[in-house]
């Protein structure tokens, strides 16, 4: 079985290779296949979290190599994601995953700490690959390993006027924006049905985005989704979608935290706490399918794995053995006259 799950990270390697890198985007299909590396790397994660629990299990080498082959496959995949895409919330979430997947399988519950420390610390590095969104991955490559700015002043320079805090900038002109419509409930039901082709659906929204966007001028800037909420209806009405979507995860969170411990446990954590950070500078719709995307592969292995431990437990049926032939054989006494 654990031969099974390298052999699948080899496989997932393989596609992520025949899909092409960024020229997938350019054609017909890169709309509908744009998530796809996203179930591959969660493939990567669970396995990587089964190898994490075998090697704690047995600390033994040969465990560790296993772990080791895992995790390297896991950054080969995540690095190949790098090259498909602009944004850094795509392949870098999976990582952020693994790291909280991990960390609950051995506190079983996330501390904060474990969730800002990082990503302060990792800030220059964020900026680094956003400033180069664009270039591949030799040159990233080049551009990181020959980068002499000392640490101090290249976390310095991400909070100067430059930075990467634009999402600020954007809510404040969508605050001062006076759209000419207002979608309300519509934003809401819209998600489940971004997945219709809009060879289909004519009218598709541009993006995805049924508010007025003319206030970014064009802009490829988001304003967050408490933004989009304010776009949508006006104060009140961000205040009560940020209240509904707390609700919502805060019933996700004790639905996880109840759950029996296990691999499934520790990803699904990972990948609600994870996302739900992001979910401050995505569209509704955005989120939904990236934690759908990444749940689905782990409900699956979950489910062959809980199979196959159910085969191996169900007892066998009681096999009739005829014993009579084993029993002595008793003559009936001879009486002599």
């Amino acid at each position: 079985f654990l031969a099974g799950l390298i052999s699948g990270q080899f496989v997932c390697i393989g596609i992520m290779a025949m899909l092409g890198g960024q020229s997938l985007y350019n054609s017909s299909l890169g709309a509908y296949l744009y998530d796809l590396p996203v179930m591959l790397q969660s493939v990567h994660l669970f396995s990587l979290i089964i190898f994490f629990e075998k090697y704690l299990k047995s600390r033994s080498p040969g465990r560790m190599a296993a772990f080791g082959l895992s995790g390297f496959l896991f950054l080969v995949c995540t690095w190949q994601m790098r090259e498909m895409t602009m944004f850094r919330g795509f392949y870098i979430t999976g990582i952020m995953i693994a790291g909280i997947a991990g960390v609950a399988r051995l506190n079983n519950r996330v501390n904060y700490l474990w969730l800002i420390l990082p990503i302060v610390l990792l800030l220059p590095t964020f900026r680094t690959l956003g400033e180069n969104r664009y270039a591949s991955n030799e040159e990233i490559s080049r551009k990181i390993t020959n980068n002499n700015e000392p640490f101090v002043a290249r976390y310095w320079n991400f909070f100067d006027g430059e930075g990467d805090m634009n999402i600020f900038d954007t809510f404040v002109a969508a605050k001062a924006a006076k759209p000419n419509r207002h979608p309300y409930l519509l934003s809401w039901l819209y998600v489940p049905f971004h997945f219709v082709p809009r060879a289909v659906w004519k009218s598709k929204p541009e993006k995805g985005t049924l508010v007025d966007h003319s206030f970014s001028n064009g802009a490829p800037y988001s304003p967050g989704i408490s933004g989009y909420f304010l776009l949508d209806g006006g104060l009140v009405w961000m205040v009560l979608c940020m209240a509904f979507l707390g609700y919502l995860l805060g019933g996700l969170d004790l639905f996880i935290f109840s759950m029996s411990p296990g691999y499934l446990k520790c990803c699904l954590q990972g990948i609600l706490v994870i996302n739900g950070m992001y979910l401050t500078r995505f569209f509704l719709w955005q989120s939904f399918y990236q934690v759908l995307y990444a749940i689905i592969p782990c409900l699956a292995i979950d489910y062959f794995i809980r199979k196959k431990v159910k085969r191996r437990k169900r007892p066998q049926r009681p096999v009739k053995i005829d014993t009579r032939a084993d029993q002595p054989i008793h003559k009936a006494p001879v009486i002599q006259a």
